[in-house]
């Protein structure tokens, strides 16, 4: 690789490598290596290592046949409702709103080109958003509210009976 090559590849400056390749440098054995290293051969390993997480987490406990790839997650997360994704991809939506983090979903984007407006459309209308350690993560992130449709009383549902009861209570205290 050259020396350009070897400094936007590890963004290292150029003045650091042209101080690497003097030969009574601490770093000259490693500018020859980088120096002789094929470019096409260190971006897939460098990319290999970006990619490592996200693949690792989504196919843990997976065998290697049924394995998901690249192209398999980047084509999953191009839709945008969870229920149009077939049920291999629903597992990639579960395993990664329940196992990921923020972080991974920058990864995903910046790695992969996807949208988070559609990552975040299909968490919208995923049954995940229903549980309690995947919503606190992922409405932050998102910045949306949830509503479990839960029923909070007013003080027209209250019955007469109750509230006079309270009332009561309030005069004698």
């Amino acid at each position: 690789m050259t020396n350009k090559e070897i400094s936007k590849l590890f963004e290292i400056p150029l003045s650091t490598i042209n101080d690497w390749q003097k030969q009574d440098s601490n770093r000259y054995k490693l500018y020859q290596f980088l120096h002789a290293s094929n470019m096409k051969d260190a971006t897939d390993i460098t990319t290999q290592q970006k990619n490592h997480r996200l693949l690792h987490i989504l196919n843990r406990n997976i065998d290697k046949k049924n394995a998901y790839s690249i192209k398999e997650i980047e084509n999953a997360f191009s839709r945008c409702e969870y229920a149009s994704g077939s049920q291999r991809e629903q597992v990639i939506y579960s395993k990664f709103f329940k196992e990921c983090d923020t972080e991974d979903l920058s990864s995903l984007q910046s790695l992969l080109n996807i949208s988070v407006r559609n990552v975040k459309q299909i968490y919208l209308s995923s049954p995940l958003r229903k549980l309690r350690g995947v919503r606190n993560i992922w409405d932050k992130r998102f910045r949306v509210n949830f509503d479990d449709g839960s029923f909070t009383p007013s003080n027209n549902s209250i019955p007469t009976a109750l509230v006079h009861i309270l009332n009561k209570r309030t005069a004698n205290v």
